[in-house]
């Protein structure tokens, strides 16, 4: 993790100056810790996540729109319905869960005609979601970087010698179906 963090410190280095900024993160602990974090080294971001009343997420989403702060840490909640067209980053700090998930996050930057930028981080330990990203990426016409494509043919070895175990691939929603939020459910009822 520290590793995966000091490249998004770099990225933030990088791209701070040029736009606004995503980072998206699996849990609220998540948001709430790389909050602390990026404090600490003169990032003030602003935090988005589901565990905030539906006023508190309007009033932080306006305040990245405005500029208040052009970092803002999410979990998924906030993958669907951001249409912020300054938005020139976004970083999946974790690899997301669903196919949908990454498509929704990396679909924030680059609206309106803009140019925009993804990077997912991933680390060696985490090599049972490389071929998914393999997959993404190719299915978007993107080239694959070497590494990834070494970490996800050095996965698959593990699991045919039976030291890895083989993790179901990314496939939708798990056949549980994709539960809405409120305001969601509200707009879609209208």
């Amino acid at each position: 993790e520290s590793q995966k963090f000091y490249r998004l410190l770099q990225l933030l280095g990088e791209w701070h100056e040029h736009g606004s900024i995503i980072i998206f993160v699996h849990q609220q602990k998540d948001v709430d810790e790389m909050f602390t974090e990026l404090l600490k080294f003169g990032y003030p971001p602003l935090a988005l996540h589901g565990g905030q009343d539906q006023h508190d997420r309007d009033f932080t989403l306006q305040d990245f729109k405005d500029g208040v702060s052009n970092i803002l840490i999410a979990t998924s909640v906030a993958a669907r319905g951001i249409d912020v067209k300054q938005v020139i980053l976004v970083i999946n700090f974790k690899v997301p869960d669903h196919l949908e998930d990454y498509i929704h996050r990396i679909g924030r930057t680059g609206r309106a005609g803009k140019p925009g930028f993804a990077y997912t981080l991933i680390q060696p330990d985490e090599g049972d979601r490389a071929q998914d990203m393999v997959d993404a990426l190719r299915q978007c016409n993107q080239q694959v970087p070497e590494k990834l494509k070494r970490l996800a043919e050095e996965h698959q070895v593990q699991v045919n010698s039976g030291q890895a175990k083989k993790r179901r691939r990314w496939g939708g929603f798990g056949g549980k179906g994709f539960k809405y939020d409120n305001t969601e459910k509200s707009r879609q009822q209208k």
